[in-house]
């Protein structure tokens, strides 16, 4: 079947995806951090917040993209909108890299 590898592909990714959104709430919830205790703490879950958002519509949107191959909407010429996904799916690549980055190395710089 056409398209079965990037179904496969895709669906993978949106796994793990959603796997980052655990992992990223796992973070302030280990520690128990309460946002109307301390303004950092608030940041933190800000920051974890927006992320998580991001992710889970990239997640959808890679849904959408299983969605139109698997009904045969969309094929190896008529792609744009994996490439719009792709595209995305790199902003929130380093929108996930600078929060973790910040979240996890702000305290060691303190």
């Amino acid at each position: 079947r056409a398209g079965g590898a990037s179904i496969a592909a895709t669906l993978l990714g949106a796994a793990l995806a959603l796997g980052c959104v655990y992992a990223l709430l796992a973070g302030p919830r280990a520690h128990a951090m309460d946002p109307t205790r301390h303004a950092y703490e608030a940041t933190v879950w800000l920051l974890t917040g927006w992320t998580v958002a991001h992710v889970l519509v990239g997640t959808l949107m890679q849904l959408y993209c299983v969605a139109r191959r698997v009904t045969g909407r969309m094929d190896a010429v008529h792609d744009i909108d994996i490439h719009n996904v792709t595209l995305f799916w790199h902003f929130v690549a380093i929108t996930v890299v600078v929060t973790v980055a910040t979240i996890a190395g702000f305290p060691l710089v303190a």
